[in-house]
């Protein structure tokens, strides 16, 4: 179904900002070095709930994505997350700002 036209603006985008060091905002500091998989996630010692910290971040109002990817070593794809740009950019702001 086609998004709807309107005649009135988007919104800024400010989206808010995780509890400091948990695993989303832990999940935003990592994109802000690249898009991350499980396997990532788990080398880093962060766990098996990715997918759950993405989510949060989405319900926060960062504008993220996830694609589909194969990985070496793995039989089945697996998903890969990122941060749109203008995401990123709060996020860092924010972050180096003391904005939490």
């Amino acid at each position: 179904m086609p998004e709807q036209l309107s005649f009135f603006p988007k919104p800024p985008l400010n989206p808010t900002m995780p509890a400091p060091y948990s695993k989303a905002w832990l999940l935003l500091r990592d994109l802000l070095q690249g898009p991350v998989t499980q396997i990532d996630w788990l080398n880093m010692g962060r766990g098996w709930r990715l997918a759950a910290a993405f989510k949060e971040l989405l319900y926060l109002g960062f504008p993220g994505e996830a694609e589909w990817v194969h990985a070496d070593g793995w039989e089945r794809p697996i998903k890969r997350y990122s941060m749109k740009p203008e995401g990123l950019d709060i996020a860092l702001a924010r972050m180096k700002g003391g904005s939490l």
